[in-house]
């Protein structure tokens, strides 16, 4: 590059003071710079001839530091020229890390911030996550506990029926009025020493069925160690004559009781064109079953060919009564029971309710 006219190089800087550029890094020898070359006369008497003075060429190290950039002041666009010294452009060198007031490092104080940022992010998450996962969780804990809880019920009464200490040790019986409870207690008393849970309702039922008077029954359980039987007995309403006697039925036509003689208290059933069982028969016996037991035990016999013919008499004086179907019989019973009192015990009438609306007395 041509250097402008009017400037003179600057003075190479002394060995012994290098600038802050060519200062060498701390721990290595410097290079030592070769020295600057001789300006050749040719080139001199070349410049002399063309009517120019000479001037001496510049060392090399002259040249390093031309090589850097030169500061024009605006006094130098006016005519004057200010050449730049190589203090002044020179880079600023680097200001060392000042050391923390408590004699800490800053590098390392900057990552320990780092690091507990970065713990505290994490730690704002985990509380967000738990604060919108909180109504699922409290539901999970919530199905857990009421499992735990019925899993716990369930196992402690598996324990409690299958322990001995809820066996069987003392059987009631209870809804018999012609039935000894000692024998059906008796019939049962296999199932002594059995946990009320394993109690073999069909061996109860097996032992029961030998007893004609008992219509149903019903086994419960009554803890600690009790065992309960609530009978329903028969209810017999008439008897029928048979090849070896006289039999007790009931409205079904269930044998309750034999005799060779006829049982007072029931009426004697006519079985003349019915069957016994049957329709007109089982027709008959609900009739007969609604009557009080008092008027039941003045009803000398009865009868019914069809399910709405049942007739049946009573009393002393062979009172007749027509009852018909045995469609409201409970209502046919308070008519009943009315027009008899209202009538002589000693006359032969006869009372139609049928239509227990409108009854109707004949005779006498």
């Amino acid at each position: 590059m041509r250097r402008p006219p009017g400037l003179t190089p600057p003075p190479a800087p002394p060995p012994s003071s290098p600038t802050p550029e060519a200062a060498p890094a701390r721990g290595k020898r410097p290079k030592p710079e070769p020295a600057p070359a001789p300006a050749s006369d040719s080139s001199t008497t070349a410049r002399q001839g063309r009517g120019r003075p000479a001037t001496p060429r510049p060392s090399r190290a002259a040249d390093e530091h031309l090589t850097e950039p030169i500061v024009l002041e605006r006094s130098a666009l006016r005519g004057g020229a200010r050449t730049a010294t190589p203090a002044e452009t020179a880079p600023a060198a680097p200001k060392p890390d000042r050391p923390e007031p408590d004699g800490r490092d800053p590098g390392r104080s900057s990552a320990s911030q780092l690091r507990q940022a970065v713990r505290a992010r994490r730690r704002y998450e985990r509380r967000e996550a738990r604060r919108f996962t909180q109504w699922s969780r409290r539901r999970r804990i919530s199905w857990l506990v009421g499992l735990g809880l019925a899993v716990g019920l369930v196992v402690v009464a598996l324990l409690a029926a299958y322990s001995p200490l809820l066996s069987v040790r003392t059987i009631e019986v209870t809804g018999t009025s012609r039935l000894d409870p000692a024998t059906i207690e008796a019939a049962v008393s296999d199932q002594m020493g059995r946990p009320l849970a394993l109690v073999d309702e069909g061996a109860i039922r097996e032992e029961l069925s030998q007893f004609p008077l008992i219509k149903s029954f019903a086994v419960e359980a009554l803890p600690p160690s009790g065992l309960g039987i609530r009978i329903v007995e028969r209810t017999p309403v008439a008897q029928v004559q048979s090849a070896s006697g006289w039999d007790v039925v009931d409205p079904a036509g269930v044998v309750v009781q034999s005799s060779p003689q006829p049982v007072p208290g029931y009426p004697v059933y006519d079985l003349a064109g019915t069957q016994l069982g049957g329709a007109a028969f089982a027709a008959a016996g609900t009739a007969l079953a609604s009557l009080p037991p008092d008027l039941l035990a003045q009803v000398t016999n009865a009868t019914a060919a069809t399910p709405d013919s049942i007739t049946f008499t009573f009393g002393t004086a062979g009172q007749r009564v027509v009852w018909g179907s045995a469609e409201k019989s409970a209502l046919k019973t308070l008519i009943l029971q009315r027009l008899i009192a209202t009538q002589d015990p000693s006359r032969a009438v006869e009372y139609d309710v049928s239509s227990p609306e409108s009854p109707v007395i004949r005779g006498g």
